[in-house]
């Protein structure tokens, strides 16, 4: 299995910070939603953005982060001011960051003004610069075409819903990070949907705690696999065992009509043995090696994601 880069949410901000601007976005040339390529490397959706005008610098979009993330190295190399301390959950750990503000984040033809960044250091193996989390995906409608290699950013009043696609039903973990109810082999649980994170499916301790087959070897013969990187570094080895079948429910587009399901079987599941952290209110995480296998649409003013 490929190495995992793990998402990471970042839960608190010191009361010292300061309210400051109110953030605005701009497309420019009276456009109703722009169209960027992305690259599609180490199997993350990385884009490219400059910040004040300066880069561009690679980014990662991140479902699994609760906001824009800066590699410390780079706010300093920009000269960007820290106005407050942050602390930082990369899933069952925490570490020291802090927040900046930058007066323009340009994406494309999209400015994003008076963004708050956090910063935090980054391992040197990283492949990108930052993240982009849920400031943005709150702002806009994000498609996401891993065929073509495109993300299409749509201001919610002028977005269309395609007329094909299945519909999955959301919610927002403390109204910033998206999770839908899945089964992993008859298992029910929440399971965040993480871009950030380049696997297939990731169970989390207390979830695999609650159901002590997935570590029973006579029923999933496990093999050991780089558990990937975090910003505390690396994560160390973590067992994958194969998982049977993924259900997904899905809503219908009828009122009132019956909905369906996606099923999708024989996937990698890593099992996760850290407890605690903000890991521990999933039962796991969705990767993008499942969702690459669609066009992907996460709609937060809905709460609904598309997958055509």
């Amino acid at each position: 299995m490929k190495r995992a880069v793990i998402a990471f949410a970042f839960i608190c901000l010191a009361l010292s910070v300061s309210p400051g601007q109110p953030p605005a976005s701009q497309i420019n040339q009276g456009a109703t939603s722009i169209t960027i390529p992305f690259s599609g490397a180490n199997t993350s959706v990385v884009i490219a953005a400059t910040i004040n005008g300066q880069g561009p610098f690679r980014f990662a979009l991140d479902t699994g982060s609760s906001g824009h993330v800066l590699n410390r190295e780079i706010a300093q190399r920009l000269g960007l001011k820290i106005i407050g301390p942050a602390v930082a959950d990369a899933g069952s750990r925490t570490k020291a960051a802090e927040v900046t503000e930058v007066s323009e984040l340009s994406v494309g033809e999209l400015k994003l003004g008076n963004q708050r960044i956090f910063v935090t250091p980054f391992p040197a193996s990283y492949p990108f610069d930052g993240f982009l989390g849920a400031d943005l995906f709150e702002q806009f409608v994000v498609t996401i075409d891993f065929t073509r290699s495109l993300v299409t950013l749509t201001p919610p009043a002028q977005f269309v819903a395609p007329r094909s696609g299945e519909l999955v039903p959301m919610k927002l973990r403390d109204r910033l990070i998206p999770e839908i109810r899945a089964e992993v082999d008859g298992h029910a649980g929440w399971f965040k949907l993480d871009t950030g994170y380049n696997g297939y499916l990731a169970l989390f301790a207390e979830f695999v705690g609650q159901h002590k087959s997935f570590t029973d070897t006579r029923i999933y013969p496990s093999r050991s696999a780089a558990g990937g990187m975090t910003v505390n570094g690396d994560a160390g080895n973590t067992e994958v065992i194969e998982v049977g079948l993924l259900r997904i429910k899905t809503i219908s587009r009828v009122p009132r009509g019956v909905g369906g399901e996606i099923r999708m079987s024989k996937l990698p599941g890593a099992l996760f043995a850290e407890k605690g952290g903000s890991n521990s209110v999933y039962a796991g995480a969705i990767g993008t090696l499942v969702l690459r296998k669609f066009k992907v649409t996460f709609n937060y003013s809905q709460l609904v994601m598309i997958l055509e």
